[in-house]
């Protein structure tokens, strides 16, 4: 019995973490409390109110922190920086995520909230410095983020959202405005392109940055985002609003061969997005200088001209030491052996490198398809230009802005080389492929090796504005094929994008990953009949309602929800994405008993 009763105070004697903690207030020093008493897995509701923070909350553990909302700072949960005042850093971000091995399965989460940055501190920074292991569920969504850095400070830890190290997250569902390079993923430069952690890897897999149904608007001359340092992103989806900006700057670019602290970075994918530049202007949407990438199904809605970019200013060829020459087929290294981390440009360049499975950093197995332009539907496809090491483009720079070294058998970034543009007159569904990439409902039946094709069911002619943007109310589907032999014809398939929404959002089984829950209104006209039904909807989900009528009575079925049917007196309505009202219009059919 005493040694019964012995366990029973040692145990009650631990306080033992909680998996659902409530802060007293959006205060910083409430909130820590809050999150060292939640254990790993479990949550921290931070209620409404507008608090202001002065230093860096930290934490080491993969949990959830839900705010109120972001409608106001009466119903939502408002935290402003005051860092300045207490001698920090822009360096010093709100919140600091520092994960372990233990975190690898469980989800980091940081939503419901508005934060002002007070043009100073950063949002957030996660950081894996393990080289064993990738951290993959991290999750920042549905918060309010403004007056945030333009870029002042040298460091690139300023950078609003920031991850650092093996990493993967998801961003999705924001508002962000005034950012200079707001959403960022830098692997670790060298070390990345040396680990065996990201041996294979390509665009349509998990091991990305997601980056999906953000609405960015930009008050000042601003980039969004990079792609650098062995990062890769997945950009898609999103609303870019330049419209009320001094100038523009291209949305989103990935670094190649450079020297200096930028590196280079894996690749990208960019599509399903959105672009409203200033009134007239004239921009360049995407400025592809390394890695692989994938560039489909944009629009942008402006009279002015547009351009993707695809550049190597830096030395478009590489010799390794034990490999074969990086020509976007064999690439750098065919054993083990890996690139050099200085020496092959002379002592001042110290960034050019390639991994073991012959990813390099200069642009390869680059594709660009089906981006349009115009005032309403896109519907002109957006020019594709390329420049070259030591070379002098027609717009903008190429051995400019960063001095190109000279290259013994530098080479351009050539189609059918590095990168395969939209050429549908050479490329035709169900015909022949000659050159570039094709887009249509059926393969072609003669092609020439290196040649790809779009197979889908939607629009090749134009980018339906049902298809782009934060607002968008359908997702780009179709699968990417490569000729790899032309006797007999063979087409591989070589991309399909990653599955969206990203499994780690709320609500996958979402057709369009938009918004939620939403308000269904149920109401009846009509003194025959009697309505029940539900009143709040998640996000991607049907609302229904019951019936009840009386003799000689029928009911008609109307409102804003999307169309559906009746079934045993039950009707239920099409998945909603919006607010609705469903009602029923009762009517007398006959004379009552």
């Amino acid at each position: 019995m005493k040694k019964i009763l012995l366990l029973i105070i040692i145990f009650l004697s631990i306080a033992s973490p909680s998996f659902a903690t409530t802060a007293s207030s959006c205060s910083l020093a409430d909130v820590r409390t809050a999150v060292t008493a939640t254990a790993r897995g479990g949550t921290v509701t931070v209620p409404a109110g507008s608090c202001n923070w002065n230093d860096t909350l930290t934490v080491p553990k993969a949990i959830t922190i839900q705010g109120a909302g972001t409608s106001n700072c009466t119903s939502g949960t408002c935290i402003t920086s005051t860092f300045s005042a207490n001698g920090k850093t822009m360096a010093d971000p709100f919140i600091k995520y520092e994960p372990t091995s233990s975190d690898v399965s469980t989800l980091f989460r940081v939503t419901g909230f508005r934060f002002d940055c007070a043009n100073y501190t950063p949002v957030l920074r996660g950081t894996n410095s393990s080289s064993s292991y990738v951290i993959r569920k991290v999750r920042f969504d549905n918060n309010r983020v403004t007056n945030t850095i333009c870029q002042t400070s040298a460091s690139y830890y300023s950078r609003p959202i920031f991850f650092l190290g093996n990493m993967a997250a998801v961003v999705d569902s924001n508002y962000i405005q005034g950012a200079t390079h707001s959403v960022d993923l830098y692997r670790g430069a060298r070390t990345a392109w040396d680990s065996s952690l990201w041996d294979g890897w390509d665009n349509g897999t998990e091991d990305n940055l997601f980056v999906e149904d953000n609405y960015f608007v930009a008050s000042t001359y601003a980039q969004i985002g990079a792609v650098s340092a062995g990062g890769s992103n997945v950009v898609r989806y999103n609303t870019f609003d330049y419209s009320s900006a001094p100038g523009w700057f291209y949305t989103w670019d990935t670094h190649g061969n450079q020297p200096g602290p930028s590196y280079g970075g894996f690749g990208m994918e960019y599509y399903g997005n959105k672009i409203i530049p200033p009134s007239g202007a004239s921009c360049r949407i995407v400025d592809h200088r390394g890695g692989i990438g994938k560039f489909f199904y944009n629009g942008f809605i402006g009279s002015g001209s547009a351009e993707i970019r695809v550049a190597t200013p830096y030395g478009a060829d590489m010799d390794c030491p034990g490999g074969t020459a990086m020509d976007g087929v064999s690439n750098c290294a065919t054993t083990s052996t890996k690139c050099p981390a200085s020496g092959l440009y002379g002592s001042n360049q110290t960034a050019y490198f390639c991994a073991v499975d012959g990813r390099t950093s200069n642009p390869e197995k680059t594709y660009i398809w089906n981006n349009k332009k115009g005032t309403t539907t896109p519907s002109t496809e957006v020019t594709t230009n390329v420049c070259y090491g030591g070379g002098v483009e027609s717009s903008g720079y190429c051995g400019t802005v960063y001095p190109a070294p000279s290259v013994t058998g530098a080479k351009a970034s050539r189609e059918g080389y590095e990168y395969w543009d939209l050429d549908m007159t050479h490329c035709e569904s169900g015909g022949a492929c000659t050159a570039g990439i094709g887009c249509g409902t059926t393969l072609p039946t003669s092609c020439t090796v290196g040649t790809a094709f779009w197979l889908t069911q939607q629009s090749c002619t134009t980018v339906p504005l049902t298809l782009i943007g934060q607002s968008h109310t359908d997702k780009i589907a179709g699968k990417l094929y490569k000729c790899t032999d032309n006797s007999p014809v063979t087409w591989t398939q070589i991309y399909t994008p990653y599955t969206y929404p990203h499994p780690l959002r709320e609500d996958p089984d979402d057709p369009t990953g938009v918004g939620g829950p939403w308000e269904c209104t149920v109401s009846r006209t009509g003194d025959g009949c009697m309505i029940t039904g539900s009143q709040v909807v998640e996000d991607g989900n049907t609302c229904s309602a019951t019936v009840t009528l009386r003799n000689g009575w029928k009911a008609t079925w109307g409102g804003t929800c999307p169309a559906g049917s009746e079934s045993g007196g039950i009707y239920t309505t099409g998945n909603l994405s919006a607010d609705c009202t469903l009602t029923a219009a009762c009517t007398e059919q006959g004379i009552l008993p």
